[in-house]
């Protein structure tokens, strides 16, 4: 192997050269959201938990079971605030 050489690496193609990248349908590009899928997120310094599910998310303060669920539908159609602002209005903070 000679100076300056990566082994098992093929060559970039020529500039000028247009890469063939195949298209593929918009249903074949997205993943479904068919289960819940849970990430963590920082705010403020604070850990949250932040769950997608085919109904909606829901963001929880890491530690407690009660947090905000908004539902797609209501995100949709424009009621999401109004949604957020109820829960905010009937939740209780014993803390």
């Amino acid at each position: 192997m000679t100076s300056g050489t990566i082994p098992n690496v093929s060559p970039a193609p020529p500039t000028g050269s247009p890469a063939i990248i195949p298209r593929r349908s918009e249903e074949e590009r997205m993943t479904p959201l068919d289960k819940p899928l849970r990430r963590e997120v920082d705010i403020d310094g604070k850990a949250y938990t932040l769950t997608l599910d085919p109904l909606g998310l829901k963001l929880v303060e890491k530690g407690r079971r009660n947090g905000i669920e908004l539902q797609w539908k209501d995100i949709v159609s424009g009621d999401a605030g109004l949604a957020a602002a109820l829960q905010a209005s009937t939740a209780c903070d014993p803390s």
